[in-house]
């Protein structure tokens, strides 16, 4: 009597949860859709992502795949709305769906194509791979130039790309690629096995190989300098500094390369980039009036 009791308690906990389950895929795609429609992406990824990881019924839904991958499209997060909608095609299971699909496919092919940096160097001698990836000329789509804008943003915060031979998404269009430095004193991007800044994304796809080889040189003024592991830097050299508005190296405050020229009557002692005190006697062994000359002007200094 008592194993029958624990059965069917058992049963009825099995069917509450299961029930319970389908209620809350059912409260979550509507509301998902509903989020969608007022264009409250966020929210919406975080519904629908309930439904569709969540749920039994979710993972073979087509519906939730696919509102899933607007949501990814609209935030815009075009890789994630890619692998969502590629998902979503393998539960079509008829032709209003097979025509959702393909919709929003050439919705996403009509404006964007793929970046795929292949590495002929070792990843994890690189690290991070510090890039420039501008755009040759302003976009005109306004989910382009949002979608743009995201990248450039995400790419500058995460401080490089990983070498992970995974494509990224990019609006179509005719980019300049390079590599910052210091990275870019021994590497460089070549596509179709010439060294090159100049990319486009199309519908193809594009596919550029990171190599060994200089692409860049220190700029400035700085000279190229070695660290402890060998790796190359730029630096500005003793005695000057990296001046951020101009953009190039500049004679350290306080130090004057100038000659400091000190003439008298007993002869004329030229010493170079200081302050000193100097004692001229003539030739009798008197003292002589003398003057100092350097870059900013003139003045009468006595020998004692």
């Amino acid at each position: 009597m008592r194993k029958k009791l624990v059965f069917v308690l058992g049963a009825l906990v099995f069917m509450y949860s299961t029930n319970a389950l389908a209620v809350d895929f059912v409260q979550k795609y509507a509301r998902g859709k509903l989020l969608l429609k007022r264009k409250f992406y966020f929210d919406a990824i975080k519904e629908l992502s309930i439904a569709v990881n969540k749920t039994e019924r979710g993972k073979r839904h087509f519906g939730a795949h696919y509102y899933l991958a607007k949501a990814y499209y609209w935030l815009p997060d075009i890789l994630k709305a890619a692998k969502m909608l590629e998902k979503a095609k393998a539960l079509v299971k008829n032709n209003t769906q097979k025509n959702a699909y393909k919709q929003m496919l050439r919705q996403i092919g009509s404006l964007y194509g793929k970046l795929k940096i292949e590495p002929e160097v070792d990843p994890e001698e690189v690290g991070k791979l510090k890039i420039e990836l501008k755009p040759k000329s302003e976009f005109s789509n306004s989910h382009k130039k949002r979608y743009y804008r995201l990248f450039d943003k995400r790419l500058k915060r995460q401080g490089g790309l990983l070498l992970n031979g995974r494509p990224m998404y990019l609006p179509k269009g005719e980019y300049t690629l390079r590599v910052v430095l210091p990275q870019c004193l021994k590497l460089k991007f070549s596509i179709g096995g010439k060294a090159t800044t100049d990319l486009e994304i199309g519908a193809g796809g594009t596919t550029a190989a990171l190599q060994e080889g200089r692409s860049c040189q220190c700029p400035g003024g700085q000279k190229e300098y070695k660290d402890n592991n060998k790796q190359p830097y730029c630096a500005c050299a003793p005695g000057s500094a990296w001046d951020k508005k101009e953009r190039r190296c500049k004679i350290a405050k306080g130090f004057d390369p100038t000659p400091l020229i000190i003439a008298g009557g007993a002869g004329v002692v030229v010493i170079a980039g200081a302050t000193v005190a100097a004692v001229l006697l003539t030739n009798n062994g008197g003292i002589a009036g003398v003057s100092a000359v350097n870059g900013s002007g003139s003045g009468n200094w006595k020998a004692w």
